[in-house]
């Protein structure tokens, strides 16, 4: 599933078109991007016009000009795209649908139909449009209920907030004192920033916690683990049952958000996951790249066993191949991480599940980090709320970008040191006054130039 298959026909194709050129990172000629999006030129033109006048009414910071039939993307500081798919999810009649049946645990279509003001027939034609998409969950809307695993109605409710929750969400949810008590409780065995991930999940728990829940074989094997007990321990106060802690527990495991020292301890215990890094490392140990215990790989491999164990499906990422794309255009000899890369993905999924494109960058980002553990890093600092592959990827491509220029040099970002620059995309993190490029989503080509030019204004280059 993609976010643009929850969209009405022309907040489809704003979503296409923005996230087409985000991904070429530069201009391209209007009959590429009208092949790729499916338009006619006079369709095409409509849209476009029309999506110009919604990035100005909700003063998104964008803009899209044709200059000799090349369109062009004009994005000013305050461009957030997480801000435009949540306009665009929004104004979209399936999605919102969606969003107030995950919102309740039972409805009838009378109720539904006048809510959104439609009729019984066009209310059923798009929940048979829902249900091909939520296939792939494993989820059907059924005699007024959603049903299937609670794990992944969460999942996906979560998978498709995060594509549109925005910093000042987070502010909103963090000032809630029941949730300052949720987060000092858990704080022992998570990361220390969990970012946008956990004050979501957290939302999601308070609206589904007061629906009747469906035992799952999955969590149970693993309620005896010694960190589950822990949560148990510490929750006892917020009065969640094992259920709901269960739910917590997967999710913190799919999503990386373990502190290092837990996910070692869970995959000390054994089963199903650990069984699949087993195979993972003997994989990784088989082209010469042997690990020296614990660390930032180890961790990454046991959210991705997880990830795959627990949970069924996932959202295409828009910036997948635009990523890989750029990967592969500075590191000219990379095609062979990358075919390796997709080897290693294909023993989590198979070749059409939505996540393969995602894991595929995973391994990338982490046969990347094996290859460069030890390169220098100062001067233009690099900073990220998601895991230390990310962080170390994103360091090395812009080592790899300005090297020419012995004068620049990247390091990971360190409270008290004055830099040039911070890259970074975690917007709610204070930076004591220093100059910011924030990332719009993942580093890509369009960042790098981007880079290259604010270093040459401020006369580094």
């Amino acid at each position: 599933m993609d976010c643009a298959q929850l969209m009405d026909k022309v907040e489809a194709a704003s979503y296409r078109m923005m996230t087409t050129l985000l991904q070429e990172g530069g201009p391209l000629s209007m009959g590429e991007l009208r092949i790729r999006i499916g338009l006619s030129r006079k369709t095409f033109l409509k849209y476009l016009g029309e999506f110009n006048e919604l990035l100005d009414r909700e003063k998104l910071g964008a803009y899209l000009s044709i200059e000799q039939e090349f369109v062009r993307l004009q994005a000013g500081p305050q461009f957030c795209l997480s801000a435009l798919t949540g306009v665009l999810l929004r104004r979209s009649l399936r999605f919102r649908l969606l969003e107030a049946i995950w919102s309740q645990q039972v409805f009838t279509i009378q109720t539904l139909s006048a809510r959104f003001q439609i009729s019984e027939a066009t209310l059923n034609r798009h929940l048979l449009g829902l249900n091909q998409l939520l296939d792939e969950f494993g989820l059907v809307i059924q005699n007024g209920r959603l049903r299937g695993s609670e794990l992944q109605v969460r999942f996906l409710a979560f998978c498709l907030l995060r594509e549109m929750t925005l910093p000042e969400d987070l502010v909103r949810i963090q000032q809630q004192a029941d949730y300052q008590q949720f987060q000092t409780v858990i704080r022992a065995v998570i990361q220390k920033d969990s970012g946008l991930d956990l004050p979501i999940w957290w939302s999601l728990a308070q609206i589904r916690q007061r629906f009747q829940q469906e035992p799952s074989e999955a969590l149970q094997l693993y309620q005896e683990h010694p960190t589950f007990q822990q949560l148990v321990g510490g929750l006892a106060s917020l009065d969640w049952d094992s259920s709901e802690l269960s739910l917590l527990f997967a999710f913190l495991l799919g999503q990386g958000l373990l502190a290092s020292r837990e996910m070692e301890k869970f995959l000390a215990f054994g089963g199903p996951i650990q069984d699949k890094v087993t195979e993972l490392l003997q994989a990784l140990k088989e082209l010469g790249v042997s690990l020296q215990g614990p660390g930032p790989v180890l961790d990454d491999l046991g959210r991705l066993a997880s990830q795959v164990y627990f949970f069924q499906g996932g959202l295409v990422s828009w910036e997948g191949e635009g990523t890989l794309r750029s990967y592969t255009r500075i590191h000219p000899q990379s095609w062979i991480t990358v075919d390796v890369a997709r080897s290693l993905a294909q023993r989590l999924v198979a070749e059409k599940d939505s996540r393969l494109l995602a894991f595929e960058w995973d391994f990338v980002q982490i046969l990347d980090y094996l290859g460069d553990l030890k390169q220098p890093m100062k001067r233009l600092a690099v900073d990220s709320h998601r895991s230390p592959l990310v962080l170390a990827r994103m360091v090395r491509t812009l080592k790899q970008y300005l090297q020419h220029n012995r004068l620049i040099e990247v390091e990971t970002y360190q409270a008290g040191v004055n830099y040039s620059l911070v890259v970074t995309d975690a917007t709610w993190r204070s930076y004591s006054n220093q100059p910011l490029y924030v990332l719009k989503e993942d580093l890509l080509g369009y960042d790098l130039e981007v880079i290259r030019e604010l270093l040459q204004t401020d006369r580094i280059l």
